[in-house]
């Protein structure tokens, strides 16, 4: 599985959930949801950028970059 953030200007569907995070203002999409309980979701900058980082505690592995987990 693949965390993917891209901006949009669309009203979040019936079953998506939103929220904030830092001032930054995020909508979950509602068929993602059972795959992100629980998950720590904060606002990061460091040498590389900054960024969005997704702390899930139900993921068994993720990659180095942290964007793909299982």
């Amino acid at each position: 599985m693949k965390y993917i953030v891209e901006p949009t200007s669309a009203a979040p569907a019936k079953l998506d959930e939103e929220l904030t995070v830092d001032g930054v203002h995020v909508i979950v999409c509602g068929h993602s949801l059972l795959h992100l309980l629980g998950t720590a979701v904060r606002w990061e900058e460091d040498g590389l950028g900054a960024g969005l980082r997704f702390d899930n505690p139900n993921a068994s592995a993720t990659c180095g970059c942290g964007e793909t987990f299982s």
